[in-house]
């Protein structure tokens, strides 16, 4: 067996919980996030849920996900209808360049996350869950955002990673990019992309 590196990082359990509650709570902060603390909580868990996750067998597409969740027992939907939302708001903020790569369209991704959430919050009704799945679903930009700038945080940044910020920035004008790029020390300045 191979021994560790001296730079390897280990995580127990309780330490990658800490770790991502710390950087949700963070990138919550920074972008005055309209989440509550219970729904950065779930957020925590998705993430630290997602490091241990072995693919289940199902579905793979979210129409696929949809179609099987509506015609489902209502059990068996709220898993699908939760497997569904987890799904898009990881791969929309933790994977989004999986997005821009293959040329696939955020808002879909957005909506049927969204509209996924919303769901669940309707079968659950009230406080709790209800209410979590409630917010996701109204706030799903923001849960995608808050993902990505713990993606973005918990890397190490090369100059060609900077540069490739910067691209982003000038093409989107997204203030929470431009924030990223002012801890880094680049001040961002908008000019026309050409193409």
């Amino acid at each position: 067996m191979r021994e560790p590196s001296d730079t390897a990082v280990l995580f127990t359990g309780a330490d990658l919980r800490t770790f991502f509650q710390e950087r949700v709570e963070d990138a919550m902060r920074h972008q005055r996030a309209p989440i509550s603390q219970e729904t950065g909580c779930y957020l925590t868990s998705l993430l630290v849920d997602q490091s241990h996750r072995d693919e289940d067998p199902g579905p793979d597409t979210l129409v696929e996900m949809q179609a099987q969740a509506m015609a489902s027992p209502s059990a068996r939907a709220v898993n699908l209808w939760r497997r569904m939302g987890d799904h898009a708001l990881v791969i929309t903020g933790f994977f989004h360049e999986h997005i821009e790569q293959r040329r696939l369209s955020r808002s879909y991704y957005t909506e049927m996350g969204a509209g996924a959430y919303a769901r669940l919050g309707r079968l659950f009704q009230g406080p709790g869950m209800g209410r979590i799945f409630e917010e996701l679903g109204a706030c799903f930009p923001a849960a995608a955002e808050v993902l990505m700038e713990v993606r973005e945080e918990a890397q190490p940044c090369t100059d060609d990673d900077i540069l490739r910020l910067y691209e982003q920035y000038c093409r989107s004008g997204s203030p929470r990019i431009g924030e990223r790029l002012r801890r880094l020390g680049v001040v961002p300045v908008r000019l026309p992309v050409e193409g």
